[in-house]
């Protein structure tokens, strides 16, 4: 193993950052009523009906830390400029 095993490159990344987001079709209602969710807060809600990806990798992501950033304003508190947002 070389000398920069666990170390975490610095990555820069573009200000505004997109941000992809891939669901179920039978999700798109939920997110419409309840703004888009962490998948933990879906599942514990009960709102996660169909899980897509990978389970053992969601599993893993579930548990694991991370460095918190910067507070991001949920879905519900701001909607994105190009499209109206639904009713």
């Amino acid at each position: 193993m070389g000398p920069f095993v666990g170390i975490m490159p610095t990555v820069s990344r573009p200000v505004p950052t997109p941000v992809c987001h891939f669901t179920h079709v039978e999700h798109i209602a939920m997110i419409i009523k309840h703004g888009l969710l962490s998948d933990s807060k879906a599942q514990s809600t009960g709102l996660l009906l169909t899980e897509v990806g990978h389970r053992g990798i969601k599993g893993r992501r579930r548990s694991r830390r991370s460095r918190s950033g910067p507070a991001v304003p949920s879905a519900t508190t701001r909607r994105s400029t190009s499209r109206p947002a639904a009713r």
